[in-house]
């Protein structure tokens, strides 16, 4: 995660205002939302974790596109070996149960805060459904070898899931880093996605890298001291606030050349590790 991208400038505030798309003070996916994303195979939400927005928006986007009938897979920034007891029961026991959990609860300040309530509800609120779920960090096979990339090895999960299922959309949950669509320092997952000679993304424009930004609130994250809440209590969003009157909207086609699109939230809301667990 790199929360430093959360919250890129923007002169263009016309462009804001011609182009925002309001999606409701709950997050609600109004029609002409859901019209702006249907016709993507993947779309990415890179968030800074131990927050709450993204994985919610995560539900509501994965429930409109169930909603019209599609094919969806929900992948999460999680090795799957974590996760094997979920994968097969589906509820919220076996996800106590998954080691991914209760190795956050051993690691307590350690972790980075994916391991949060916000995720643990997606999870728990998707189950019932039909969507097939993708975790694609790297299980520990993959992170055991040599000359070990994360951010390939996550798109090789991504792309083997895409071909197991031809059909689905795949709307994805991870740090920001990772759904950037240029390198800063390595690669990242999002540019495997466009770039690799074995992607099944045939048409990059197929490919939509949201960020979140936000302008106030609470995160509960790890910038290098362990997890902490970090607080924001005032405005950070510069134009991104100031030019629509919207508590949430989407802005696609801008990203600061990083993302392709903005996910805006005028607060942020700090999500703690879940404690649930067996």
């Amino acid at each position: 995660m790199l929360a430093m991208f959360s919250n890129a400038q923007i002169d263009d505030t016309g462009y804001i205002k011609k182009h925002a798309i309001p999606i409701g003070s709950k997050l609600g996916m109004s029609d002409r939302a859901y019209t702006a994303l249907h016709n993507y195979r993947i779309i990415l939400i890179g968030e800074a974790h131990g927050t709450a927005e993204s994985a919610e928006f995560v539900e509501e986007i994965t429930e409109a596109f169930l909603k019209h009938g599609q094919e969806v897979i929900v992948g999460m920034e999680i090795p799957a070996d974590q996760m094997t007891g979920f994968a097969t029961g589906r509820n919220e026991d076996s996800l106590a149960a998954s080691t991914f959990f209760n190795l956050a609860k051993e690691w307590g300040t350690k972790g980075d805060g994916r391991a949060s309530e916000a995720w643990a509800q997606l999870l728990i609120s998707l189950a019932p459904t039909k969507v097939y779920f993708g975790f694609f960090d790297g299980i520990a096979k993959q992170a055991a070898a040599q000359n070990y990339n994360r951010d390939s090895i996550m798109f090789e999960n991504i792309n083997a899931t895409l071909k197991q299922y031809p059909n689905a959309v795949f709307i994805g949950l991870c740090g920001n880093a990772h759904n950037m669509l240029h390198p800063i320092i390595d690669n990242p997952m999002a540019w495997y996605l466009q770039n690799a000679s074995n992607t099944c993304l045939k048409d990059t424009s197929q490919l939509l890298c949201l960020n979140h930004v936000f302008n106030t609130g609470t995160m509960y994250c790890n910038i290098g001291k362990g997890l902490e809440i970090v607080e924001y209590k005032y405005g950070v969003a510069g134009n991104f606030n100031t030019a629509e009157n919207y508590d949430n909207y989407l802005l696609l086609g801008y990203g600061n050349n990083n993302y392709s699109g903005i996910f805006y939230t005028k607060t942020v809301n700090a999500s703690f590790v879940w404690l649930r667990g067996k």
